[in-house]
């Protein structure tokens, strides 16, 4: 009699994941900066990381965007590598410094990727960059140097570039951290419009992984935080962020806020700090 012969697997539905980091780590020679780093970002999910200084966050980040090679572990960037990623030019990069390029007016500051893709025989950019700059709120400022520009005025430009290509995975390190606290929340809330708007989205905003100190700034932004222990870098905690959106500044008032800002902190409180953070010899 024959045998029964098995049924084809099906085939497997695609992830769901923008970003997948699974048993990362990290070593600076015998110092280990990150150990054990497993963090799934949804398509279209504001994840942000929190955690106290020097506990790798900036480290983590480099690494999710290619800049940084693990140490150990694995990591997956839009269902593929991160290099893939970037020669698609599915990544958008904003850092602590908007390093504008002091020759260049706004608007060919912000067209700088466009130029760089025509120049390499790449893909054309995706969005236009008039229509760039009327979504940031820099309208009259097209022609402006940098230096005639204020500091969130700056990383406005600096958002506006890394969205020109299009990308589908948005990372952002600490960007509002060198702006006055007043200018922050007023960039916090701009990025959230912006998020919600930025081209291609559709109906999906488009997926971002944010870096910061404050807490405030993690629940104003966030679907979920990330919480760091200190050095070497573990995830200590995950919280999902359960508030409504759109957000808004009055938000930060709210007794439901204010409860997660506290919950938050009180992870940070409790990511107790390894005993070890050198690399076995």
């Amino acid at each position: 009699m024959a045998q029964p012969t098995a049924s084809p697997a099906p085939p497997s539905a695609p992830s769901d994941a923008a970003l997948e980091l699974s048993a990362v780590r990290l070593d600076y020679g015998d110092v280990r900066a990150l150990d054990g780093i497993d963090i799934e970002v949804r398509r279209g999910e504001f994840v942000v990381v929190v955690g106290p200084s020097g506990c790798g966050k900036t480290s983590l980040l480099r690494i999710a965007a290619g800049l940084l090679p693990p140490s150990g572990g694995s990591v997956r960037v839009l269902g593929g590598s991160a290099d893939a990623a970037q020669a698609g030019k599915r990544l958008g990069l904003v850092a602590q410094t908007p390093a504008l390029l002091p020759w260049r007016d706004v608007r060919s500051n912000i067209a700088l990727p466009e130029s760089v893709n025509r120049s390499a025989g790449g893909p054309a950019a995706a969005a236009d960059p008039e229509a760039l700059i009327r979504l940031v709120g820099l309208e009259g400022f097209e022609r402006a140097r940098p230096h005639k520009l204020s500091g969130g005025m700056q990383q406005r430009v600096a958002l506006a570039r890394a969205l020109v290509v299009d990308p589908d995975l948005l990372l952002m390190d600490e960007p509002f951290a060198a702006l006055d606290e007043i200018t922050r929340e007023q960039m916090r809330y701009e990025l959230l419009r912006v998020w919600s708007q930025a081209p291609g989205a559709g109906a999906t905003a488009k997926t971002v992984l944010f870096v910061t100190h404050s807490v405030t700034e993690a629940v104003a932004l966030a679907d979920r935080v990330v919480v760091l222990s200190p050095r070497p870098g573990r995830i200590a905690a995950e919280m999902a962020i359960d508030l409504p959106r759109p957000r808004r500044p009055d938000d930060e008032r709210a007794p439901a806020f204010l409860d997660a800002v506290d919950r938050v902190r009180a992870l940070l409180r409790t990511a107790p700090p390894e005993p070890a953070d050198r690399v076995s010899s």
